[in-house]
């Protein structure tokens, strides 16, 4: 075991070990983290919040997406994940900014739709939605928040088109229609 010495009024005195520093060091409280990270991300937002990011409008704009890390079960007992273990990182991300509000870490098995009835929504603001993530019955916390979503159909979707309007389809805009989704009942 190495042991560093310490001055200390001009004498080198041993006030502790130096593995035992390590050792402290080796696992630090995910609190700390977490505490140091949510002050940075609210000034971050506070510096971009009049920053323009391509579009009109001071509505808040989000995006909700999670990425699957893969790994080994022995490194990962807790997150089954298909034929291995896995970690997600669910991700809401300021668009404006590009600042993440919220990170949480799950083990493989926990979806999108898990962690979206947990988020705080805020009125007026728009959330922009991976299309695996289209069930209306939970979609509805939107609405009644006061928030939008915005998310790609899925191809088998069952929905009747209210309106559709013109696009400019030199801009990747496929389609613009109003959807009513069919929700069914078992």
């Amino acid at each position: 075991m190495a042991t560093y010495g310490l001055l200390r009024s001009g004498r080198n005195e041993i006030l502790c070990s130096g593995a035992t520093l390590a050792d402290a060091n080796e696992t630090p409280d995910w609190r700390i983290y977490r505490d140091f990270a949510q002050p940075l991300i609210r000034l971050a937002r506070d510096l971009y919040r009049d920053e323009s990011f391509g579009r009109e409008g001071s509505e808040t704009v989000y995006a909700f997406d999670s990425t699957t890390l893969d790994g080994c079960r022995s490194l990962f007992p807790w997150g089954p994940f298909r034929r291995q273990s896995a970690v997600h990182l669910h991700t809401l991300l300021d668009v404006r900014g590009g600042i993440p509000t919220r990170v949480e870490v799950s083990g493989g098995q926990v979806h999108d739709l898990n962690l979206r009835a947990e988020l705080r929504l805020e009125a007026g603001a728009f959330y922009v939605l991976d299309r695996g993530e289209v069930d209306f019955a939970c979609l509805y916390i939107f609405p009644q928040a006061g928030a939008f979503f915005l998310t790609r159909a899925k191809k088998n979707m069952p929905f009747y088109r209210r309106a559709s309007r013109p696009v400019d389809g030199s801009r990747g805009v496929q389609c613009d229609q109003t959807l009513l989704p069919i929700i069914s009942t078992w």
